[in-house]
């Protein structure tokens, strides 16, 4: 069954099951903030495919072989992440850190000022706020994937880079 038609863009349409996930249930001033801003980013990204069909001749092969590879690429990227763990030797001993430290002292020493960090600039309305503090908190232990994707659907500001 389609649902309620949200936006349309020459004849593609955005329904509310499209972005039901986005939502917080109960809150309708976040709710109306959240849907707002991904209708104008959904809204954009329409208007840009539209020009680029009109204005650039696709070969619609050659886009489909690009497809394939990619779908391949991530398949093949997430078996040897799989393979990686499930036979990577996660266990390393205080002495061998140790040791490995000791041999290697002159890699460690720091030649410039360095940081790493993670930013994101989120409104307070935000669905699951709290479990987006938490997750950014914990990074490095966090999935970044997690992060990336909350940020893109709800931070106005990011640097999630190294």
């Amino acid at each position: 069954m389609i649902g309620f038609k949200i936006a349309r863009v020459n004849d593609i349409y955005l329904y509310d099951e499209d972005i039901s996930s986005l939502v917080p249930r109960g809150n309708q001033g976040d709710s109306s903030m959240i849907v707002s801003k991904y209708v104008d980013s959904w809204v954009k990204k329409q208007l840009t495919i539209a020009r680029a069909s009109t204005e650039l001749d696709f070969d619609e092969a050659k886009i489909e072989r690009k497809i394939l590879d990619y779908r391949y690429a991530l398949m093949v990227h997430e078996f040897e992440m799989h393979y990686i763990n499930q036979r990577l030797d996660k266990e390393t001993s205080e002495e061998e850190i140790e040791k490995y430290y000791n041999e290697k002292f002159e890699n460690f020493v720091l030649r410039q000022n360095i940081m790493r960090c993670l930013f994101a600039m989120v409104p307070v309305e935000a669905p699951q706020i709290e479990n987006f503090r938490k997750l950014i908190r914990s990074y490095p232990d966090a999935n970044l994937e997690e992060i990336q994707s909350y940020c893109y659907r709800f931070a106005s500001k990011s640097s999630l880079g190294d």
